[in-house]
This record gives structure tokens, sequence and C-alpha cells, in this order.
């Protein structure tokens, strides 16, 4: 039987040129593509010296994880669901206690991710077994990236340790309970309603709001040895959401939908969706300078902007923004780690035509008719 592997990295990373979400040292939860109907109880140690147990329950082609002791992001408690047929994996967190009175649910996040092949790397079976538990399991092998990943599997699938290692440091866990059952079928399903809208928060503009306006910016990424990257962005703002688009020179779509909620991030490539995460870490930025009435204002495409500069240890920038909070300009550059500079140019600028239909996300964030993000 050929083998395959399905590696599901634990803190995934959504970023767009504004917008960064999950950003933490991985771990790896193992699933194969075939494999008897199990639940196993693992205990994980490793990056920082942290410890955890999580729950693997298979059934079928779907895979379930729960951390038991792990407070994570949000101070949430984390839970993951995959299908390894349609290669699809749901990662989210659920507070432990109601936090914040603006919450109208208990979920902290939201991450989906479609799989590519190139997402797929494939082991190699070494010529070691071992005995975990009475269990007799092989050993396999794989380079991803930097990583050397290893992990050992019966013959009917069920994993019972794996180990990953690169530069930084590894992490391992180990089987401490197994038992063949099917799992309830409830406890494999995503939570009810966690992909609408309405469960993350009133996504209205606010009719009060005087922010109505449509930038379109050309990025310009620019590295030593001639090297550069180019995207457009489109970003619009009405009533207190702000909605980007950013397209790279693949075609390779990101739309990040920010609002007093959080952020909604939404990435497509030339197959599709695969990517969508929510949060709700993520506030949109403060309007403009700090007093624009006492600096003299720029003009770009016939709209008055304010410079806001900044400085850090390696570098620095500016901005330029209208009154009401449109980024007309954008330069900043570091010395270090390397030389880097990133501009952005105005290409186009419009008032007073958006709708709220143009700035909401869709009810249904992975519903079937919500399969292709269409340019700005």
């Amino acid at each position: 039987m050929k083998w395959i592997l399905w590696t599901l990295i634990i803190w995934l990373c959504a970023a767009t040129a504004e917008a960064k979400l999950l950003d933490d040292p991985v771990e790896v939860l193992y699933a194969m593509p075939d494999a008897v109907d199990h639940v196993v109880e693992m205990r994980i140690s490793g990056y920082l010296d942290a410890s955890d147990r999580i729950v693997v329950q298979r059934r079928k082609e779907w895979v379930g994880g729960t951390y038991l002791d792990r407070v994570g992001l949000f101070g949430a408690r984390e839970s993951v669901l995959i299908n390894v047929k349609r290669h699809e994996i749901w990662r989210y967190g659920r507070f432990r206690s109601r936090y914040g009175e603006y919450r109208k649910n208990d979920f902290a996040y939201l991450v989906y991710n479609a799989l590519r092949d190139n997402d797929l790397p494939t082991p190699v079976r070494t010529e070691g077994t071992d005995k975990v538990l009475g269990e007799t399991c092989a050993v396999w092998r794989l380079q991803r990236d930097e990583m050397t990943e290893t992990f050992c599997a019966t013959q009917d699938g069920i994993i019972l340790w794996y180990k990953t290692q690169d530069a930084y440091g590894g992490s391992e866990a180990r089987a401490t309970k197994i038992k063949r059952l099917t799992p309830p079928v409830e406890d494999m399903v995503l939570p009810a309603d966690i992909t609408l809208l309405s469960t993350w928060g009133e996504w209205l503009p606010d009719p009060k709001g005087t922010q109505n306006h449509e930038t379109r910016l050309r990025w310009t990424q620019t590295l030593p040895l001639d090297q550069s990257e180019s995207w457009t962005s489109t970003v619009r703002h009405l009533g207190g959401i702000e909605v980007q688009d950013r397209i790279d020179a693949t075609g390779e779509i990101t739309r990040t939908y920010k609002s007093r909620w959080g952020a909604i991030i939404v990435r497509q490539d030339a197959q599709g969706i695969f990517e969508l995460s929510i949060d709700h870490s993520v506030e949109i930025e403060p309007y403009a300078s700090d007093n624009p009435d006492t600096e003299p204002p720029q003009m770009r495409l016939n709209e008055p902007c304010w410079r806001k500069g900044w400085t850090t240890e390696h570098g620095g920038g500016y901005e330029c923004l209208t009154r009401d909070g449109a980024r007309l300009e954008f330069y900043a550059d570091s010395y270090f780690p390397v030389l880097e500079k990133i501009t952005a140019e105005p290409l186009a600028f419009r008032r007073g035509h958006l709708k709220p239909t143009d700035v909401m996300p869709p009810a249904d964030l992975l519903s079937p008719d919500f399969k292709r993000l269409t340019p700005f």
C-alpha cells in the first residue's frame, strides 16, 4: 500500500501586506489516508519546554484533535478537524469563559486550509520499528523545508509517536492510550454556525460613519541583488469596515476584511479559495496624521493627505493619509537583517460610491456559493 502523510501545521500563518494572523512554533499532528477508526491520547513535549495532551479521534476520512491542557491564542481551547480525502483542515478555538462583552459567542478564532499538492510531502519508510503500549509500528521519515519529521505507524494506520526537529528545536508526542472504536459522529463535525458571518459579530457598516472611499495602490518591495516583488491592492472604507484586495504577480488574491469585530482573511489561487482565517484581534488603524490642521498637506490624485512618519532601530518610513483615513502613499526601509524597501504609489481614488454590499463579507464564509473571489 502506498502511504501518504498529511501534515497539519497547528500554528498556521495567514499574511497580507498589512495583516498577519498566527505565527508560532509548529507542532505536527499526523493522519494517514487509510486507517482503522480509533481514539488515541498523546502526550506532547518540545518547544519552550511546553507540555500538553491531545486526544486524536479517527472516523473514516475524518480526523479530529482536541488539546486537553493548552490555553492557546486569546486563552482559548484549541481543536482541529481534518478531512484527509478532501485535503481540508479546520482549526478553531473556544474561550473557556466569556471574553469581553462585545463577543456574541465563545469562539476565539477559525482557520481553514485546503492543501495543494505541493503542500503534501511524501514520507519514506525506514528500516526502524518500535513498540508502544504493546503495539508494533514502522518508522517513517520525511524532510519538509528545514524540518525533519519522523513518525511511527501501526499496520492499520494508527500513529503511536512522532518527532520534529529544525534549527530552533523540536517537539514530540507519544501515545498513552489507544482504543480501536468508532467515535460518535457529533465529535467529528464542525460546531454549528461557526462559518456563518453572524456568529462573528455585526458586520454592517455604520450609517453614521463618515468614511466612503476606495483607493488602488501599486506596491513594490525591493531586496538586495536587484530582487523585487510587485503587487496591487485595492482598499475600501465604508462606515467603520475596511476591505483590502491584494493581487500578486501570480494572480493570487488575498482579501482582508477588518472591523471592530476583528479580521477575516481569505486567500485564493487558480484552483479557488484555499485559506480562510477569522479572529478578534485586529483593529483598523487610527485615521490621518497626528495634527493635520497644523501641517502642510501633500497632494496625491487631487486629494490632500498628511504624512505620518515613524522610525525604528533599523529603519523608518512614512505614509500619507487623508483626514478620513485613506492611504495615498507609503514608504518604509530597513537595513537589518537585509537592506529592504517597500513603497506604494496611488493609481486611483474615488469617494462616495460604496454600498454596504461592496464591503461586507458573505453571509456563509464557506458556503458552496462562495468558492471564488471576484477582484475589485
